[in-house]
């Protein structure tokens, strides 16, 4: 795997968190200050090494040198841009992550022999999905659309099952941002990925795939299905802490496999839904930390919900703090303005007029 300081960064950063959820404070404080040296040299290093970049120009102009290692080194390549997702904005890490696709695209028909052939058109999923996503965050929606199909049909292609299913739902959940967005198709989408994703897929993959189909449900008004996802093949999330009968997120779900999902997806269902105890299980997970995507999701479908309850003051000034955290995102940046639209019939209260010197600056 690559060994690079912004690489080193998150895993020390992940590492830190756990000793400190689970009572080891010092050697907690000690990986956070290894992660923030090593986020400071990251910030004069490259996204990727030089050499993996031109290694891979090379192969790619050499049709027929393609094997396992180079292979290898593309999945590598990949990580690492992933790695860089949640650390990097948008529009810093697209260039990036298009030009990585694009030589990914190249060697894969550069590729032969039935093994290597299916493994690099997996890659090229995945390389593909990751520009899909970016571009999407850089609020272009139909680049998204258009890099994610890539995606989901070069998953079916490899025939990698699970991998076409996550492109499916990732697909789905990207058309949601669309102005000609069907919520019926996206949730029927959501659920046959849910329900087809193979046993022995990663437990990750399967949790954020069921756990995006319940939320998209409670988007569209129905309790039963997104109560009966959350659940689904998950008796570790059964008995958990609940409000009012749904699953609210109690901590960092740390034992479960994507417990963050299941956490930020339960609390914004029970936004959606109208539920009176969202802002509380809102309000528990964005106590949790994470990174400006993640806080600022939470804190945009916190303020909707606070205004759907009659609440605007509240609800622009959260809706300032998404917009902080949204600053470099355009696609949460919009979604405030969204927000700030729903707040007009209170244009004149000062929390309000401070949302809207927010938006003008």
């Amino acid at each position: 795997m690559l060994d690079d300081p912004r690489s080193r960064a998150l895993t020390r950063r992940d590492d830190a968190e756990a000793a400190l959820r689970t009572g080891r404070p010092d050697r907690g404080n000690e990986l956070a200050r290894r992660a923030v040296a090593d986020a400071r040299a990251a910030l004069d290093s490259p996204v990727l090494p030089p050499a993996a970049s031109e290694r891979l120009e090379a192969a790619v102009a050499r049709p027929g040198a393609v094997d396992g290692g180079l292979l290898d080194l593309v999945e590598d390549v990949t990580a690492a841009l992933a790695g860089a997702y949640y650390s990097s904005p948008p529009a810093v890490l697209l260039p990036a992550a298009r030009a990585h696709l694009d030589r990914v695209l190249r060697l894969s028909f550069a590729t032969s022999g039935r093994q290597a052939r299916r493994r690099s058109t997996s890659l090229l999923s995945d390389a593909a999905a990751l520009a899909g996503w970016l571009s999407l965050d850089a609020g272009r929606a139909a680049d998204s659309i258009a890099l994610l199909t890539l995606s989901r049909e070069s998953a079916r292609e490899a025939g990698d099952t699970a991998l076409y299913w996550l492109a499916v739902a990732s697909l789905a959940l990207a058309r949601t941002n669309l102005a000609t967005a069907d919520p019926k198709a996206a949730t029927y989408a959501l659920r046959q990925a849910a329900s087809q994703m193979p046993a022995d897929a990663p437990a990750e993959a399967r949790t954020w795939v069921r756990v995006h189909a319940a939320k998209e449900h409670a988007a569209v008004g129905d309790r039963g299905r997104f109560r009966h996802l959350m659940e689904m093949d998950s008796p570790e999330t059964r008995g958990r802490v609940r409000l009012g009968g749904f699953y609210s997120p109690d901590g960092w779900f740390a034992d479960v496999a994507g417990g963050e999902w299941v956490a930020d997806c339960a609390a914004r269902g029970l936004a959606f839904l109208g539920h009176p105890s969202a802002p509380d299980a809102l309000r528990l997970a964005l106590s949790t930390g994470g990174d400006a995507r993640r806080r600022a999701t939470l804190l945009s479908t916190l303020s909707g919900h606070l205004a759907q309850c009659g609440e605007p003051e509240e609800a622009a000034r959260t809706a300032v703090q998404a917009l902080d955290a949204a600053r470099g995102l355009p696609l949460w940046s919009e979604r405030v303005r969204g927000l700030r639209r729903r707040l007009d019939p209170w244009a004149t209260l000062p929390a309000v007029r401070d949302l809207d010197a927010a938006l003008a600056a």
